[in-house]
């Protein structure tokens, strides 16, 4: 899997005739005006990007931020933003097709406690707003933007209270504003990666099981989001 992954840097990265270490440059940016681990950090549509909670000193025993800043990369400079509605560390952070941000879980007190809120950031008028509850806790779980504009959201880093992972995932309808379940996942997985392809399906490698035991280079998902898009028992909550 590491091969392959240099692999497309090199392909996206750099022209066809540069040499593998023509990768471009990085350069400094302005600092935040608070230091971060684990915040939500998306670009927004008018070139900017969000970054928004996380834990304030570096452990996830820490106190998660409520707190939100913008950063200009015209100006090079980062202003304040509204804060969220409560403090999340270990959330996700989703760009809407109407330019809003969905934020989802993560934990509102040091020592792991993960949780089903959601909320809505509008960049327009710099405010945050109530969005429906996921059907189940998660914090450094994953989430991505489906091609039909819905968000998809699998997996945990908790299991109850303790350590763990899990398999359950969940589609969110931004017109409608509700949540539905999606297929589990073949192992249960949390802190993953997740991307979307140019084909619409969606990619899911790495993270954690259900032991904490992390997954490598053998444990690569590949899956359509109709595929993942099924009925439930009504009423049922299956074992995480």
């Amino acid at each position: 899997m590491r091969r392959i992954v240099l692999a497309l840097a090199l392909l996206v990265g750099a022209p066809a005739t540069a040499h593998a270490t023509d990768y471009g440059a990085w350069s400094p940016a302005g600092s935040p005006a608070i230091d971060r681990q684990s915040p939500v950090a998306v670009a927004l549509p008018d070139g900017r990007a969000l970054l928004a909670g996380g834990y304030s000193t570096g452990n996830g025993e820490s106190a998660p931020l409520s707190s939100a800043e913008i950063y200009d990369p015209v100006t090079n400079t980062w202003t304040p933003a509204a804060p969220m509605s409560k403090p999340r560390g270990g959330a996700t952070g989703t760009v809407l097709p109407d330019g809003r941000v969905l934020v989802t879980g993560g934990t509102v007190k040091a020592g792991y406690w993960d949780i089903a809120s959601t909320e809505l950031y509008d960049p327009v008028t710099n405010s945050w707003s109530s969005a429906a509850d996921m059907a189940h806790p998660r914090m450094h779980h994953a989430a991505v933007a489906l091609a039909d504009g819905r968000v998809l959201v699998f997996g945990d880093a908790m299991n109850g209270n303790d350590f763990g992972a899990s398999r359950l995932a969940e589609i969110y309808d931004p017109a409608a504003n509700r949540w539905t379940p999606a297929a589990e996942l073949p192992l249960a997985r949390g802190t993953t990666a997740i991307t979307r392809l140019r084909d619409g399906q969606v990619l899911v490698a790495g993270g954690v099981d259900s032991a904490a035991i992390q997954r490598g280079e053998d444990d690569v998902v590949l899956a359509s989001a109709a595929s993942m898009t099924r009925a439930r028992t009504a009423g049922r909550r299956p074992a995480r």
